[in-house]
């Protein structure tokens, strides 16, 4: 009788793991049949939210589609204005659309997550990233926009992916061990972390079964995703999805025309202060403790940090896949940064160190390191500005085509 029940639960206990399995290659299909009509994932592409960026189905579907730009950026993508690149090319008018991924916190570490996910979606796709010189501070990425940015489910799909190298999983499994407090939350991922970063073969006991957990683990995170996909596409906006099914006959922009309108209105939304400063962002972060920022920023560095070992795993990622990647050089505001103190020389060095990593690794870039004191290209001490996502908007339409 005992041995009876016990078969009649190991049965079970098979079955769901099984049905579990199943699940994500299914759920998928119907997905794809019944959710995923046209214009619906260009109609997403500016929600920036964590579905997408922090999930797969989103971002294969993205990378997938002809008429979108996948953009990997971080709080840049917070700074609204006519030309951000959400409503510079809401409705297609140049014949895509760019897809924004990130939000504050996200890093190089945080992209090697979400391109490495994709795995051979990636193959002989264009990406671009937007690189922040903020990221490159001697800390590196904080295990607090680590935390907030982390996603479980990218990460067993990189260490269960047989397109990505040895290499490439074992450098990401020991960087991401040095965030404990980040990956000891998943206890099961942690151990097969742990095992991937010693490069260890999984042929004894203990290790097969934290194996075959992890890939429980990782199906479970899978069916999670999703139902987070098919939750979230009912609320998107059915004008929006409309507009985004035509393709509208390409129309070239009058880049020089724009820029004016752009200038113009950095300058009105500038005028409380001789910075070229949003007059909010001014009056809430800049004017109550102006005093006390003279010379604050001495003794910052951009060299060394753990965040270019960061950008270099990235780039590898890339490369492995054979995506086409432009990388975006962002400036700091020169007039801010000077009045702070932090060296101009030490700036400089950052940009032309970045510049010839992408250059090593056989990408292209959008250099706008020069823009550091071209009022209005920001718009406050480090987030683009008008005239900035305009030369972005500009970079995104030529890399494009």
């Amino acid at each position: 009788m005992i041995f009876r029940r016990s078969g009649a639960i190991l049965f079970a206990f098979i079955l769901f793991i099984l049905t579990l399995g199943l699940i994500p290659p299914v759920g998928r299909m119907l997905l794809e049949h019944y959710a995923f009509k046209p214009g619906v994932i260009q109609a997403i592409a500016g929600s920036q939210t964590p579905v997408a960026f922090q999930g797969l189905i989103f971002q294969e579907k993205a990378l997938t589609s002809s008429d979108i730009l996948p953009v990997y950026g971080s709080s840049e993508f917070s700074a609204e204005s006519e030309f951000h690149p959400t409503k510079f090319y809401y409705g297609k008018p140049d014949g895509f659309v760019p897809f924004l991924m990130g939000r504050g916190g996200s890093q190089s570490l945080v992209h090697v997550l979400s391109l490495a996910a994709q795995g051979n979606a990636l193959y002989n796709k264009k990406v671009m990233v937007i690189l922040s010189p903020q990221w490159f501070e001697t800390g590196g990425i904080t295990s607090q926009y680590l935390e907030q940015n982390f996603s479980p489910l990218q990460t067993y799909q990189i260490l269960y992916d047989p397109s990505l190298s040895t290499g490439v999983k074992q450098q990401l499994s020991k960087r991401l061990l040095e965030f404990p407090e980040v990956v000891n939350k998943y206890p099961i991922l942690a151990k097969n972390l742990a095992y991937h970063a010693r490069n260890a073969s999984l042929n004894r006991p203990v290790q097969i079964l934290v194996n075959a957990a992890g890939r429980v683990e990782w199906w479970g995170l899978q069916v999670r995703d999703l139902y987070n996909t098919a939750m979230f596409i009912p609320l998107v906006n059915k004008h929006v999805i409309a507009q985004n099914a035509v393709n509208p006959v390409p129309k070239a922009p009058d880049w020089t025309v724009l820029m004016k309108k752009a200038e113009k209105q950095g300058r009105e939304s500038t005028d409380n202060n001789s910075w070229g400063i949003l007059n909010s962002y001014y009056s809430k972060y800049i004017e109550p403790e102006f005093a006390q920022k003279a010379g604050s920023q001495r003794t910052e560095r951009l060299y060394p940090s753990p965040e270019y070992q960061d950008l270099q795993l990235l780039m590898q990622v890339l490369q492995e896949q054979k995506a086409e990647a432009m990388f975006v050089i962002v400036p700091v505001n020169g007039f801010w940064y000077d009045y702070t103190g932090f060296s101009r020389q030490e700036r400089e060095a950052y940009y032309t160190r970045i510049k010839k990593m992408i250059e090593q690794n056989g990408f292209e870039s959008a250099d706008f390191s020069q823009h550091e004191y071209d009022r209005y290209f920001l718009q406050d001490i480090m987030h683009l500005g008008w005239k900035g996502w305009l030369e972005v908007d500009q970079a995104m339409d030529q890399f494009y085509h």
